[in-house]
């Protein structure tokens, strides 16, 4: 999979991100179908951020090269009213990050929309899986503390008909590509830790 960071830009200051140790860069949206013909040997697109609804134009530009290019184009926000944006159902999944709010604050998704909420091992209940499906998440995926914490323990999982968990692993995301807004390519991001 290919990351590409579509902005720096964000309104919240989430203590896990990693994506806020870059520096302000400038977005070269008008090299992102290069960019993206150059790393067409992955086969996902993941569309992030900072917050990536924030410059829509951008978005727009990278999904469009992204569907010549990867078999899915993939978004993760933290912008709940974009999951019923009537272009959400165009992505192949949306990655929704909900590692600072209170589980009482779930959107609900909107139809057509393949969502994943994305939480803090720490934030796990077996009671937010039954939101979250409620909601009309498609399944929910349980992210360990970049930095430091405890390990999750799969085993308190349980499972839930028509609804897929996944746990990422403490620095699962460090060795990826990832394309920075002006398009350089970093495939090790512990630097920015």
């Amino acid at each position: 999979m290919l990351k590409h960071i579509i902005t720096t830009d964000c309104p919240r200051s989430c203590p896990y991100c990693i994506t806020k140790n870059l520096p302000a860069i400038e977005p070269c949206p008008g090299k992102i179908e290069e960019a993206y013909a150059a790393h067409r040997e992955e086969t996902s697109l993941m569309l992030t951020g900072g917050e990536p609804t924030f410059r829509p134009d951008l978005l727009f530009t990278a999904f469009n090269a992204g569907r010549r290019y990867f078999e899915d184009v993939n978004l993760t926000t933290a912008n709940g009213r974009f999951l019923h944006h009537w272009t959400a159902k165009f992505f192949d999944s949306i990655i929704y990050s909900h590692h600072d709010r209170p589980a009482a604050e779930l959107p609900f998704v909107g139809p057509s929309v393949r969502a994943y909420l994305a939480i803090l091992a720490d934030q796990f209940s077996q009671d937010l899986v039954g939101m979250a499906h409620a909601s009309g998440f498609s399944g929910l995926t349980i992210n360990e503390e970049q930095r430091a914490g405890e390990r999750f323990e799969a085993e308190v999982l349980a499972p839930c008909e028509g609804f897929t968990i996944k746990i990422n692993r403490r620095g699962h995301c460090l060795d990826q590509k990832i394309l920075l807004p002006d398009l350089t390519l970093v495939e090790d991001f512990r630097d920015f830790m």
